[in-house]
């Protein structure tokens, strides 16, 4: 029933960021995606009616264990008849609400048309597929080199892990980014969060960016969010602007 619940929470945040007053779920129906209101005709859901029971929408995961099997099962083909892309149609929808807005509008059109001329094209992605996997293959040994890196004492915390590993076709290099996790309770207690960039052929340190950090005197909430944005960049720039090997990346957003 996951899908159930992505969808309603989904419905409750494309309401209230964009005060639209009715959408619909969408369902694989031909006479739904035929009708003039296009794919967000159908059931009807006011903004108040659904901000009233927020919370019950919030945890609908849990109310869900609640159900009796034959309720469970049928709300389970209930989302057997979901559109699979449904998260992808209500993004579009919030989008479309946003770009209203003519300044808005212009500068999703430029991050676009910057994105667009950057990233690889389809024979591109072809060509550095087998590289891609040939990097992968690195993988296992670095995880075992990083597991022995570090020794903790009693009052200190080091460790590293591996996050991803691709090839760069702008280096021409197999890359790899780390999460590097240090805290301290010598004094205070403090800890930051670290993301280091290797090059695998040379296991050298190509860049560090530090984008958390907690009680630490030495960097400020402006600084942390400068690294977040410089490791974005550096990632997108070297890899052919992939943002999946940003999806699920803690601490950069």
């Amino acid at each position: 029933m996951k899908k159930i619940i992505i969808l309603l929470i989904t419905i409750v945040v494309v309401l209230t960021l964009t005060n639209i007053i009715t959408v619909s779920f969408l369902f694989n129906d031909k006479e739904t995606k035929d009708s003039k209101e296009g794919k967000f005709s159908g059931l009807e859901l006011t903004l108040e009616e659904l901000e009233k029971d927020l919370d019950f929408y919030k945890n609908l995961d849990i109310y869900f264990k609640l159900l009796d099997y034959e309720d469970s099962e049928y709300m389970g083909k209930i989302e057997e008849r979901l559109d699979e892309k449904i998260e992808d149609d209500f993004m579009l929808f919030a989008v479309s609400r946003i770009i209203e807005d003519e300044r808005s509008k212009e500068i999703i059109n430029k991050l676009k048309d910057e994105v667009y001329s950057k990233k690889l094209t389809e024979e591109e992605k072809e060509e550095i597929f087998s590289k891609n996997n040939a990097c992968a293959e690195l993988a296992t040994g670095i995880n075992e080199q990083l597991k022995n890196k570090f020794e903790s004492s009693y009052n200190i915390s080091k460790e590293e892990e591996l996050e991803f590993i691709f090839y760069s076709p702008s280096l021409k290099s197999c890359l790899y980014s780390t999460a590097y996790e240090y805290s301290s309770t010598v004094d205070d207690y403090y800890n930051k969060h670290t993301k280091i960039v290797y090059n695998a052929s040379t296991q050298s340190k190509i860049d560090e960016f530090t984008v958390y950090a907690y009680n630490y005197d030495y960097l400020d909430d402006e600084d942390i969010e400068k690294d977040r944005k410089r490791y974005v960049k550096f990632i997108l720039e070297n890899s052919g602007y992939n943002a999946d090997l940003l999806k699920d990346i803690s601490y950069i957003y």
